[in-house]
């Protein structure tokens, strides 16, 4: 079961009613990735849900507009060649699913980082499954490619070598681990210019209400800056006017 199912059906006994992935989608994208991976650190998550190493290796969906992408996730992860579940699974791109972002955690060792999952041929069949995004922890190839198709694609560098010998599907929508932190089926993955982030869907609430203290708290700090305010006089003052309670903010950066 998937957390969005657990979700679902924990709402249900309570006879409550939880907001549609649109409407999550919707409230999270307004903020950057910074503000939800301090946000999340500012709730106890010490990484901040980062995925280090991960950055854009496409432009926009439109010209001229800044990549990001934002939804639950669809989870693979690969394995060297010789292992994996066989050549009865179907290729692991199908497993796309429309407004979701695929995330592909590689295996440690020689074959990923010579050799990429991720390529002109996934892009073109992502597009057709309408996926948000592919997200990969290794790399991808045939860039010039996929730029022309507009998906946007995050990974950790770029291989001229495909997976034929070297990778292939292992696991597909279980939990998968990507520099220290679990990303599982469904939950909710923020990608910009900044990096990426991932969100347990459980803790969406919290960390959207977060996230707004924080943008508060930022504005308010800037404007004081702007007047002539020291960088200590401002961050006491936005903790105030910001409405966010000591406690959640954390120690005053000096």
């Amino acid at each position: 079961m998937t957390a969005i199912s657990k979700a679902m059906a924990k709402a249900a006994a309570a006879n409550t009613t939880l907001p549609t992935i649109r409407e999550i989608v919707s409230r999270l994208r307004v903020f950057s990735t910074c503000d939800v991976a301090d946000a999340l650190v500012r709730l106890g998550d010490k990484k901040g849900g980062f995925l280090h190493g991960i950055s854009a290796r496409t432009p926009g969906a439109a010209p001229g507009t800044p990549v990001k992408i934002c939804g639950p996730a669809v989870t693979i992860r690969m394995c060297n060649y010789g292992g994996g579940l066989g050549q009865a699974l179907k290729p692991f791109v199908e497993y796309n699913e429309p407004g979701k972002i695929m995330i592909i955690e590689t295996p440690d060792g020689k074959a990923a980082k010579i050799s990429a999952c991720w390529g002109s041929l996934e892009t073109a069949r992502a597009k057709i499954l309408q996926a948000e995004g592919v997200i990969v922890s290794g790399n991808v190839r045939q860039v010039s490619d996929c730029n022309e198709m507009g998906l946007p694609i995050f990974s950790r560098g770029t291989a001229a070598l495909g997976t034929r010998e070297h990778m292939r599907l292992a696991k597909a929508n279980e939990t998968i681990t990507i520099g220290g932190v679990d990303v599982r089926s469904d939950d909710m993955l923020l990608a910009d210019e900044n990096g990426v982030v991932v969100i347990r869907y459980g803790r969406i609430q919290e960390v959207l209400e977060s996230c707004e203290y924080g943008v508060r708290h930022d504005k308010a700090a800037r404007q004081a800056i702007s007047s002539g305010s020291t960088m200590k006089e401002a961050l006491r003052h936005a903790r105030y006017v910001s409405g966010l309670p000591v406690e959640r903010i954390g120690p005053l950066r000096l």
